[in-house]
């Protein structure tokens, strides 16, 4: 297992918890009566910053690095497919499934080759998951999926922030 500073997995937290307040707003805006018509949008693209700052501050697996830039790039290329921009046919659906199967697989990756673990590995599993399962449900669902969604990807964030990797 490869070692990582603790301030460097601190920063990708940062994000992380950055990522969590955008998805709780996706369902708190609707809530407090503010419409917005491309709310999910911002939600999406912040959650692509902190995959691809994770893969570039916060790990040192190469599979998880590589798996986390194609997760953040698959996001960032479904949430400009959301906004309405002219694209192939299936490129906004691929890039909705590279992007949560690669986010939840570099999680997985992380985990069994011990670079995260404890809580901090456990909550950014559960995060994906949830992030996973927000984006790929419609309806009443995806609201309480993104209220779960939300809250996980900021205690994980926090979980970072405040040190990173259990003691072996």
């Amino acid at each position: 297992m490869a070692s990582v500073s603790r301030s460097r997995l601190g920063a990708a937290g940062i994000p992380l918890v950055a990522a969590g307040v955008a998805v709780l707003l996706v369902f708190v805006l609707p809530v407090i009566g503010v419409a917005l018509p491309y709310r999910g949008i911002p939600a999406i693209v912040v959650l692509a910053v902190a995959v691809l700052l994770l893969a570039l501050l916060g790990v040192d697996n190469r599979a998880a690095m590589i798996t986390l830039f194609i997760a953040g790039f698959g996001l960032v290329v479904y949430a400009v497919a959301l906004l309405g921009l002219p694209l192939p046919g299936g490129v906004m659906t691929l890039a909705l499934f590279v992007g949560i199967f690669g986010f939840v697989a570099a999680t997985l990756v992380l985990f069994i080759s011990r670079e995260l673990r404890g809580a901090p590995g456990l909550a950014l599993i559960v995060a994906a998951v949830l992030v996973s399962a927000w984006l790929f449900f419609a309806g009443d669902l995806q609201h309480a999926l993104a209220v779960a969604a939300g809250i996980a990807l900021a205690v994980t964030g926090v979980l970072f922030v405040r040190g990173g990797r259990s003691q072996p």
